[in-house]
């Protein structure tokens, strides 16, 4: 049963994905608001969106994912060791994606949630942003990055917890850490490690280079 009903979703959503126009929004607004594991209202998801696992997907009020963004959710395979490297502030499990409220997802992004992801309020990632929770291991694999029969496959997962009010510019990326809230990470930047609240970051490795704001009081949201 659980087979046939896989199959059943993954022709549902191969059906939906690329319906245009107020029809298509609504579509896909009906049906995965039912298939998320929680989900707030007024989500908006545009054409060729693919979302693996949305049982494990998490959605606050207001979130917009823009056209063909990718969704990775799910508990990796067990195929291989998988080391992990802590991190109490996410939030989400290993497969799950958690987005908060009032949150843009711009054209073109990944979000590989294997590892865990989980992300604050008012967040917008730029077109291309890439954020990474699980990868290979650099230092341990040698037979390919395919599980296979006597070649097992060593993986790092590394959680990502994202702040609120969190600006992702175009094409950054960002593996494993925590971004702290109010942050703006400078487009093309690679973050590598925690970015602390409050910060302008950019560079391959990301690093601070001066606050974003200097009054710190956070904005009152009008109901």
């Amino acid at each position: 049963m659980r087979k046939l009903a896989s199959i059943l979703f993954c022709l549902i959503e191969d059906v939906i994905r690329h319906v245009s126009g107020p029809i298509g929004v609504r579509l896909r607004r009906f049906y995965y608001t039912r298939r998320f594991k929680k989900c707030g209202s007024n989500l908006s998801i545009a054409p060729g969106v693919s979302i693996d696992r949305p049982d494990c997907v998490s959605a606050g009020d207001w979130v917009l994912i823009d056209r063909n963004c990718v969704i990775l959710a799910g508990p990796a395979s067990e195929a291989g060791a998988i080391k992990e490297i802590a991190n109490p502030e996410c939030t989400a499990q290993p497969g799950e994606v958690i987005i908060g409220d009032r949150a843009h997802i711009s054209i073109g992004c990944v979000i590989q949630g294997h590892g865990g992801v989980s992300i604050g309020d008012a967040f917008a990632a730029s077109t291309g942003s890439l954020i990474y929770s699980l990868s290979n291991s650099l230092y341990t694999t040698k037979l390919g990055p395919v599980a296979a029969a006597g070649s097992p496959l060593a993986r790092v997962r590394t959680p990502v917890a994202i702040g609120n009010n969190v600006w992702l510019g175009l094409h950054s990326v960002v593996i494993g850490n925590t971004i702290g809230d109010d942050c703006f990470i400078k487009p093309m930047s690679v973050v590598v490690s925690n970015i602390p609240a409050n910060s302008i970051a950019g560079g391959n490795p990301a690093q601070r280079e001066k606050e974003r704001y200097r009054d710190a009081t956070p904005p009152q949201v009008v109901p």
